[in-house]
């Protein structure tokens, strides 16, 4: 996109490319002839300027940390992809049921960098003069958005289920010879379940309000099943 101080210099320009030859039909000078060729030739570079930076990241612009200024998304994917992969390869989720921390990297539950939305969110970006004049100052940090794979969290999340869940065991009295009384009590134990469900809209949440590189931690609502 052409900035606006850019099309008021073409508009300048373009009046006075109009205007000069006039002054040399009437005049009969050489330098008015040249002085608007000038004009017309310093169109054509601002015109190619415009057509070369189109679609590029504005100058200063970066990505998870990466520059990517004056790159087109496509030329900056293969080498951001690298460190989006590492991002969800390191980024720490610690699901937490009854005190107990189970820990896992963001890949393992199917979070991923959405990169459309963050190349397209950092061009947009680029279009805002106050951006333009900042990334240019002292770079620009755009920001980077996260989906969730439904698929891939729900099996996570069925293998967590095996890990925590837990089925409520009776009560139990055994004839012991052995002992004063000749019974042995066992006293049950309630069972515990996660609400996977509950579990995973949390998880897309916080997905939602994720800051690159940010760690955090979800609340499971564990369930009790009584004896």
């Amino acid at each position: 996109m052409i900035k606006r101080s850019t099309l008021w210099t073409k508009g300048i320009l373009l009046a006075l490319a109009l205007a000069l030859p006039l002054g040399l039909a009437a005049c009969g000078g050489d330098d008015e002839k040249d002085k608007a060729e000038e004009a017309g030739d310093l169109l054509e570079e601002l015109d190619a300027d415009a057509s070369l930076n189109a679609g590029k990241f504005v100058e200063g612009m970066r990505s998870a940390g990466v520059e990517v200024g004056k790159m087109t998304p496509q030329d900056a994917q293969p080498m951001l992809s690298q460190t989006f992969a590492q991002l969800e390869a390191n980024l720490p989720v610690t699901i937490q049921v009854d005190g107990e921390n189970k820990c896992f990297s963001a890949s393992q539950l199917g979070i991923s960098v959405e990169q459309t939305r963050t190349f397209n969110e950092a061009q947009a970006l680029g279009e805002n003069k106050s951006v333009q004049e900042q990334a240019k100052a002292s770079g620009y940090d755009a920001t980077v958005y996260y989906t969730v794979n439904p698929s891939t969290l729900n099996t996570a999340l069925v293998s967590l289920e095996s890990e925590i869940n837990t089925e409520a065991v009776e009560p139990q009295v055994e004839f012991d010879p052995g002992s004063s009384d000749r019974f042995h009590f066992t006293p049950g134990q309630d069972g515990k379940t996660v609400d996977t469900v509950v579990l995973s809209a949390s998880i897309e949440q916080a997905v939602a309000n994720l800051t690159a590189g940010q760690a955090f931690t979800v609340q499971a609502a564990g369930r009790t099943t009584p004896t």
